[in-house]
């Protein structure tokens, strides 16, 4: 299986890995066969862009078929986990990292109505079409260092079953006795008792914390500067649950307006509170990069729905209308440098945003059942790794530099394997007949495939006025 040529980035980053882990276990870690696979696998993704097995039997000019390719993907045994794990800490390593910020967000791939064989898919509400479709959904744990950003760690969220059908059934409690139904005492009909989360579908607060004391125990040497995530993990019990694993860290998040805050004096929504309290007006550097004109507020105030005093910063950017809400137990920081932390966290939407255009997994990768989902998000992480080995990224990060983006690393990758075909074929003992060869290989792989969106080669039909109808009902005119 090995005569198939590999791209020089892929072959450097599974060859890393494997001596790496030879350095540190003196074990094997993959076959030869395994090992060419994994190397095949990412060099295909990175040309298609998918991980598909009908695509890459077409781009290795029929080498290896897709059935072939299939069963090897589940049969094969190769400790994906285990190499991603090996790859993070590799990347610590190699870049000499030693501290850094962790973000916490999640993001959905919107699939099609046929999701008989696709794991972990539900029904998701999408706030911008006020409609329904068929998700998955993965939260993840980045890492942002002073060099790179890395997905620390990742799992699928599915809701709760039970929690959903009460949902349901108290929403539609509520609507009745906002209607005015009673019971025959006259009572408000009675709610339902919310029951309790099944463990095997924890919500994304629960994951969250599971993912931190992961990143702890594999990870124990990287100090975390700060912990940030947005408001919809926030809840009262989640906020001591996070400081508790990460006791020397700041833990930043964002609240909505419509939350309660109160001092001595008053009791009020944050928005309405903070209307009162003068701001000042400065510059602040986002992420290190761009500077901004920023207006921020800042209280110490009780919050009865995290049954404690925080510290709150309120900041607005400029042209914008409204200010944003962060809170954090630590008072230790100054408000912009509160402000400052939280801004990393637009950092995960670059890399959803990447991940999803340029690293095979949401394009064309429906791998069935769990454990082939599971394993499509391992191959676009490794994926994800494997660019950050590339001479020119590493040239860069390491002569502090702006890296370069995936897309653009991904088409060099592509344009320098085919040159590298090019010369190979000019080199050879008979160009032309290697050329023809060639092409006749390309012509056997790429087979055209039926159009649905034109009429050509289907029945066309012309339709007419029927006589009898129109001498019928000529007496209408």
């Amino acid at each position: 299986m090995n005569d198939f040529k590999i791209t020089s980035s892929v072959k450097n980053y599974v060859t890393l890995i494997i001596e790496y882990h030879y350095k540190t276990s003196n074990k094997k870690l993959l076959s030869l066969k395994q090992e060419f696979f994994l190397m095949f696998c990412l060099h295909m993704m990175i040309f298609t862009n998918s991980i598909n097995w009908e695509k890459f039997q077409r781009f290795s000019f029929g080498k290896y078929k897709a059935k072939a390719l299939s069963y090897m993907f589940q049969r094969s045994k190769i400790p994906l986990k285990k190499i991603y794990i090996l790859g993070i800490n590799l990347l610590i390593d190699y870049y000499k990292i030693t501290n850094g910020y962790l973000l916490f967000d999640d993001t959905c791939r919107q699939r099609g109505k046929v999701i008989k064989m696709i794991a972990n898919v539900f029904k998701y509400f999408d706030t911008k079409t006020n409609g329904y479709f068929n998700a998955q959904n993965i939260v993840f744990l980045f890492l942002v260092t002073k060099y790179i950003t890395i997905p620390v760690g990742f799992r699928f969220y599915i809701p709760c079953p039970k929690t959903k059908e009460w949902f349901e059934k108290d929403k539609e409690i509520r609507n009745l006795n906002k209607q005015g139904y009673r019971n025959l005492d006259g009572s408000k009909l009675k709610r339902p008792v919310k029951p309790d989360r099944s463990i095997e579908h924890p919500s994304k607060n629960m994951i969250a914390e599971e993912l931190l004391k992961k990143f702890k125990e594999l990870f124990p040497n990287i100090e975390v500067i700060s912990f940030s995530f947005d408001s919809g993990y926030c809840s009262g019990d989640s906020l001591i649950a996070y400081e508790k694993v990460l006791p020397k860290s700041v833990v930043v998040t964002e609240v909505p307006c419509s939350i309660k805050v109160s001092d001595k004096r008053r009791s009020a929504r944050i928005d309405e509170y903070f209307n009162s309290i003068p701001s000042q007006k400065g510059r602040m550097k986002i992420r290190g990069y761009e500077e901004k004109h920023v207006e921020i507020k800042h209280a110490r105030l009780y919050l009865p729905s995290h049954n404690r005093r925080l510290n709150i910063v309120a900041i607005k950017y400029e042209c914008e209308k409204n200010f944003r809400y962060l809170i954090t137990s630590n008072f230790g920081y100054r408000p912009i440098d509160i402000a400052q932390m939280y801004s990393f966290r637009w950092l995960a939407e670059v890399f959803f945003f990447d991940w999803k255009c340029y690293e095979a997994w949401g394009q064309t990768a429906m791998q069935q059942k769990n454990a082939g989902a599971l394993c499509g998000v391992l191959m676009s992480l490794l994926l994800d790794q494997c660019l950050l080995f590339h001479p020119e990224q590493v040239r860069r990060i390491k002569n502090n530099i702006p890296a370069c983006t995936v897309g653009s690393l991904r088409e060099k990758i592509i344009i320098d394997q085919h040159l590298e075909h090019i010369k190979h074929l000019l080199q050879s003992e008979n160009p032309s007949e290697k050329i023809q060869e060639y092409a006749k290989s390309i012509d056997k792989s790429f087979v055209y495939r039926d159009s649905k969106k034109h009429m050509t080669g289907r029945e066309f039909p012309i339709f007419k006025p029927d006589p009898y109808l129109l001498k019928k009902y000529a007496y209408s005119k």
